[in-house]
C-alpha cells in the first residue's frame, strides 16, 4: 500500500448506518447510496492517483466495494472501467451480498485468486461505509 485517503460527507450522514433493535445490528441503506457511492469512488480514485501522478489507465487492479448492483454499474460508468475490471466485485456481490465495508477484503481476495496481478501493477481499493465515508488505498504489487 503506497497511499490511503478518507473521504467523509457528513451531509449524507443518514444515507448509511446501523441501528440496534433488540441489541442486534441492522444496516440502514438509503437509495441515495446508489448515487453517492459511485461519485465518492470517482473522487477517491482521482485523489489517490493524483498523489502519485498516475492516470486511471495506469491501474490494472480495481478492488471496489460490492455495495450493490447499481453502485457497481454506476462506478464502472463514472470510472470508465471494463466488465473485467468490475468482475471481482460482481462475483462477491452475487456470492455473499454486501457485508458492509469489509466486503472489499473479499473483493481483493477474489481479484488475487482470479487475475493474478503482476509485480509492478497498480491497484485501487475502495470501501464505502457509514457516515457517509469512503476509504481508499493505492496498491502496488
Amino acid at each position: 500500500m503506497l497511499g490511503h485517503r478518507t473521504l467523509f460527507r457528513s451531509e449524507y450522514l443518514s444515507a448509511m448506518g446501523f441501528t440496534y433493535p433488540g441489541g442486534r445490528p441492522r444496516v440502514i441503506l438509503s437509495k441515495e447510496v446508489r448515487r453517492i457511492g459511485p461519485v465518492m469512488m470517482r473522487e477517491m480514485t482521482d485523489a489517490l492517483l493524483d498523489f502519485q501522478g498516475l492516470k486511471r489507465g495506469d491501474v490494472k487492479a480495481w478492488v471496489l466495494h460490492s455495495a450493490g448492483r447499481r453502485v457497481i454499474e454506476q462506478a464502472q460508468k463514472l470510472l470508465g472501467l471494463s466488465e473485467a475490471d468490475v468482475a471481482p466485485s460482481r462475483v462477491v456481490l452475487r456470492r455473499y451480498g454486501t457485508m458492509s465495508s469489509a466486503t472489499v477484503v473479499f473483493v481483493l481476495e477474489e481479484l488475487i485468486r482470479t487475475s493474478e496481478p503482476s509485480p509492478g501493477d497498480w491497484g485501487v481499493m475502495i470501501a464505502l461505509g457509514p457516515g457517509f465515508a469512503a476509504e481508499g488505498a493505492l496498491l502496488r504489487w
